[in-house]
């Protein structure tokens, strides 16, 4: 079991503060946005605790499902054949089939990777 915190409800500032933010990234003026109180894990979860956790669930990522993922450009190391695309605003971000936290930059376990470059799904 991994140790929580807890993190109070409340409110902060959130944005672009500088003028030079990428609306096609989500990258917004300075704006106050209000959260519910919440907690988060005090440290970062390892592949093994996700092992784990997939172990005792049978918890499949949206990788998994979809059979693709989005891999950081410098750190695809597979095959050209396995790249399915870039993201047309965010080039940095290929779509890699068989991409998943199990072989994060490349559909081939056995090629070399550099992490961390998958992304979490947004279910996840």
């Amino acid at each position: 079991m991994i140790a929580q915190a807890g993190i109070p409800a409340g409110t902060f500032l959130m944005g672009d503060s500088h003028d030079d933010g990428k609306p096609t990234d989500g990258e917004t003026p300075v704006h106050e946005v209000r959260l519910d109180a919440f907690s988060i894990d005090t440290t970062c979860v390892t592949n093994a605790d996700f092992q784990r956790f997939v172990d005792d669930t049978d918890y499949l990522t949206e990788a998994e499902l979809f059979g693709s993922s989005a891999v950081f450009h410098l750190a695809f190391d597979g095959m050209d054949r396995d790249m399915l695309g870039r993201h047309p605003s965010m080039h940095w971000w290929l779509e890699v089939r068989g991409a998943s936290w199990r072989h994060p930059g490349a559909a081939q376990q056995s090629r070399r990777t550099r992490g961390p470059p998958c992304r979490a799904g947004q279910l996840e």
